[in-house]
């Protein structure tokens, strides 16, 4: 832990307030090693603040089915802090190979519209209140980001 404090805290002397951590293996083990870190160099940490899951729409990480259920168990249990976000790859600078190509047709849910007109939609379905997916998809982005 000591070595993480300590490049969290020179990462902090640079005049960085907030680590945005891709992995959380890579601040250890898990969200409580993130939370700890945070804490103690007084940096903001992404993985610290709330779920991190980027794969909604890869059907071969996991599934949307399973992905929706995890998040509306969380939901039903009182847990909020959540940022709905996915990440996409649009264009392969000329590389795309076959195996890419096969990928791409494994997931055609992989594109920048698949939360809005897909897991919104089917968070509203399954009972969750419009206020909370307004809590996640712009309280929570605004508190965060501090606007």
């Amino acid at each position: 832990m000591a070595d993480t404090v300590e490049k969290l805290k020179g990462i902090k002397s640079l005049g960085v307030c907030l680590c945005m951590d891709p992995c959380p293996m890579e601040l250890g083990c898990g969200p409580e090693f993130a939370a700890e870190g945070a804490e103690q160099s007084s940096m903001r940490v992404v993985i610290a603040t709330g779920l991190y899951n980027e794969a909604l729409g890869i059907e071969t990480i996991a599934s949307d089915k399973m992905q929706l259920a995890s998040l509306i168990g969380l939901l039903a249990v009182g847990y909020d802090c959540i940022m709905l976000s996915h990440d996409y790859v649009n264009c392969w600078l000329g590389r795309v190979t076959k195996e890419w190509q096969a990928f791409i047709a494994k997931c055609p849910n992989w594109n920048y519209a698949h939360i809005s007109r897909s897991i919104l939609p089917a968070l509203s379905k399954a009972g969750v209140s419009e206020g909370t997916i307004r809590t996640m998809t712009v309280d929570n982005p605004r508190s965060y980001f501090g606007g």
